[in-house]
C-alpha cells in the first residue's frame, strides 16, 4: 500500500514537469518552420556579400552568429528526424571529418580570441551516420567555446587506442559544478549563457545507442575535458 501510494504521489508530482517538457518539445518543433527560411536567407546573403567584398570584423561577427544559430537549428532538426530514425550510414574518414567541423567553428571561436588546437594522430575509416557524428562534435565544441573565457585555448585531439580511438575536447573554461547533470535535457549550468539545454542530451542519446563511452573530467575554475572512446566495432580496421 505504501509503495502504491508513493508511486501515485510521485507521478502526480512529476506531472507538471512532464507537461512543461512536452510544451518545450512542441515549441521546438513549431519553431523549426519559422527559423529555417530566415536562416537560409542570412547564410546565402553572407556568402554572396563575401564574394563581392573584402572581409571585415563586422562580417566575421555576422558569420559567427549565423553559425551559432545554425548549430541550434541543427539540434532542433535532429530532434524531429530522430522520431523517424532517418539516418543513413556511410563511410567517414574520421580525422578529415573532424578537421572540417573544427574549421567550421574557427570564426565562432575567433570572436572570443579562442585558439582551437587540433591534433590528429589517427585517421580511421568509420561507417556511421554523418548527421549523428556532426551532432557529437558540433555540440561538444560549441559548448567548449561558449563556456571558455576569452584568450584561451581548446585542445581537440583524435588518437588511436587499444579499444578503438579517443576523441577529446579540453578547454580552459569555468568548469562544471554538476558533471552528472549536464547530459540531462533542458539543464544548463549557466542560464545566462543562453541555449535550450538540449545539445548534450542529444549527444548522450547518440553515444548510448552507438556504444561510445564518454568521460567528463572537470574542475571548477580551471576547465573541463570531454573524452569519447569510439569502440573498434564502429571502425573499419581493414
Amino acid at each position: 500500500v505504501v509503495f502504491v501510494l508513493s508511486l501515485f504521489f510521485l507521478r502526480r508530482f512529476a506531472l507538471p514537469f512532464k507537461r512543461v517538457n512536452e510544451k518545450l518539445d512542441g515549441f521546438i518543433k513549431d519553431s523549426m518552420h519559422e527559423i529555417n527560411t530566415p536562416l537560409s536567407i542570412i547564410n546565402v546573403n553572407i556568402d554572396l556579400f563575401n564574394r563581392k567584398n573584402p572581409e571585415n570584423k563586422y562580417l566575421r561577427r555576422i558569420k559567427a552568429a549565423a553559425k551559432t544559430l545554425s548549430n541550434i537549428y541543427n539540434d532542433m532538426d535532429y530532434l524531429i528526424r530522430e522520431e523517424k530514425k532517418a539516418f543513413e550510414m556511410e563511410p567517414i574518414q574520421l580525422g578529415e571529418y573532424l578537421r572540417e567541423r573544427v574549421e567550421y567553428f574557427y570564426e565562432v571561436a575567433a570572436m572570443k580570441n579562442i585558439y582551437i588546437d587540433l591534433q590528429i594522430y589517427s585517421n580511421p575509416m568509420m561507417t556511421y551516420s554523418s548527421i549523428k557524428l556532426q551532432r557529437i562534435i558540433d555540440n561538444t565544441l560549441s559548448n567548449a567555446i561558449k563556456y571558455s573565457p576569452e584568450n584561451t585555448k581548446i585542445a581537440v585531439a583524435l588518437e588511436k587506442t587499444d579499444e578503438g580511438c579517443l576523441l577529446s575536447f579540453a578547454e580552459q573554461g569555468i568548469g562544471i559544478a554538476e558533471p552528472k547533470m549536464i547530459l540531462e535535457r533542458y539543464y544548463r549550468e549557466k542560464s545566462e549563457k543562453g541555449g535550450f539545454g538540449i545539445g548534450l542530451n542529444i549527444v548522450k542519446k547518440i553515444i548510448d545507442e552507438a556504444g561510445i563511452e564518454l568521460t567528463v573530467s572537470s574542475e571548477v575554475g580551471k576547465g573541463s575535458c570531454f573524452s569519447y572512446l569510439i569502440p573498434a566495432s564502429l571502425l573499419d580496421t581493414q
